[in-house]
């Protein structure tokens, strides 16, 4: 090990987060057990886990008092733009101090939890509550609440909820406040009943439809459901696709290089994309407040260079693919429809495909629905009326 790899390793401030990541650098991915260092330049990559964008921050980072210990991220030596010595690479809003991070994370949250609670009355809902309220990790079409910050698409503006209700949130519309168990940020909510009645008598909005069935509400549901059994199949035959073409074409020793794109790869991609790939391949990312990335990167241990650059191909698409899925789909990015046309994908023949079969099983639930009230119609009809007169 060089003097470099002992450099990198010394930048990781927290003596736990210290301790593991040493051990990846030392035995890289071996058994744990054997001495194999990795490359000063894997090092580097590896300890972007370490780190955080503090661009990215859930807390005000100027602020001094959100830790009694801990003055605020503008003047903290563990920012990269305020320590060059310790830290002479990288992007200057780079937080060094990952534990730190986390703890003003749950503080700031807390904070603006109170907040919320004070200037709108909100209602804090319990873990167990959100759970239920978002089982998959956001907010169901059918359910009985709003996400304040998703769109209104009844709206010709297309504005969020947030902005149209205005004053009338805590007011005349209660507002429900928790912590989101995918990414721990703040969910605002609202009952849908409350929602509805503002935005009718207000912006002459009615999002009755949104719930009960209008055609091309309807319409637009299917289209979702199918977008996302095609998504599904689009990312296994790229990943199928992109393993075969590239099989015995890479080296055991180009194996670590790949290792590096894949951990770059997957810290590109968010959650939502990466948690299509995790489902897909039938992996469980388990914790409150998972790093999809790294995890996903643990399973690329196993791997060889053709399966790991499938998972690369993959996770690309997958994030492209976020957009195209929602019932009002966006469009999938020049370099995603590149590699799906490579890969022999058609999505709109996948959508149509899936469609059909879905429309197919409604059409047979409807029947099979019809059959059974018939029968049961049947049945009364059998059922002798008392005789006229007739005695107990």
């Amino acid at each position: 090990m060089s003097k470099s790899h002992g450099e990198i390793i010394a930048r990781v401030p927290n003596p736990e987060s210290r301790e593991a990541f040493a051990r990846q650098v030392i035995f890289g991915h071996g058994n744990g057990t054997t001495p194999n260092v990795v490359s000063v330049r894997e090092a580097k990559s590896l300890a972007e886990s370490h780190t955080q964008e503090l661009s990215k921050a859930g807390f005000d980072t100027k602020s001094g008092t959100l830790l009694n210990d801990v003055g605020p991220c503008t003047t903290c030596p563990f920012k990269s733009g305020n320590n060059r010595l310790d830290y002479p690479t990288g992007r200057a809003d780079i937080c060094n101090n990952v534990p730190c991070f986390m703890r003003k994370t749950e503080a700031g949250r807390e904070l603006k939890l109170v907040q919320l609670t004070k200037s709108k009355n909100a209602v804090p809902l319990s873990a167990g509550e959100m759970k239920k309220l978002m089982p998959y990790g956001y907010m169901d079409g059918n359910s009985s609440y709003v996400e304040l910050t998703d769109t209104c698409y009844q709206d010709k503006r297309y504005r969020n909820y947030r902005t149209l209700l205005g004053k009338e949130l805590g007011k005349t519309v209660t507002l429900y406040v928790g912590v989101k168990a995918r990414d721990g940020s703040i969910a605002e909510l609202a009952r849908r009943t409350e929602v509805n009645a503002v935005l009718k008598r207000v912006h002459r909005i009615d999002l009755a439809g949104r719930r009960g069935g209008g055609k091309e509400q309807a319409q637009q549901r299917l289209i979702s459901q199918a977008r996302a059994l095609a998504a599904h199949k689009a990312l296994a035959r790229v990943a199928t696709y992109f393993e075969k073409i590239v099989a015995g074409a890479f080296a055991v020793k180009l194996d670590k290089t790949l290792r590096i794109a894949t951990l770059s790869m997957l810290n590109a991609v968010s959650n939502d994309g990466l948690r299509d790939v995790a489902k897909r391949r039938g992996l469980e990312i388990k914790g409150q407040y998972p790093r999809f990335a790294n995890e996903l990167a643990k399973t690329a241990d196993a791997m060889k260079g053709a399966e790991l650059f499938g998972l690369i191909m993959e996770a690309g698409v997958a994030e492209s693919l976020q957009y195209w899925k929602g019932a009002y789909g966006g469009t999938v990015r020049d370099h995603s429809l590149h590699v799906l046309k490579v890969a022999g994908v058609d999505l709109s023949a996948l959508q149509a495909i899936e469609l059909a079969a879905i429309k197919e099983k409604r059409a047979d639930r409807d029947r099979k629905a019809k059959a059974k009230a018939k029968k049961q119609q049947g049945k009364a009809a059998r059922v002798p009326k008392p005789r006229a007169g007739a005695q107990n």
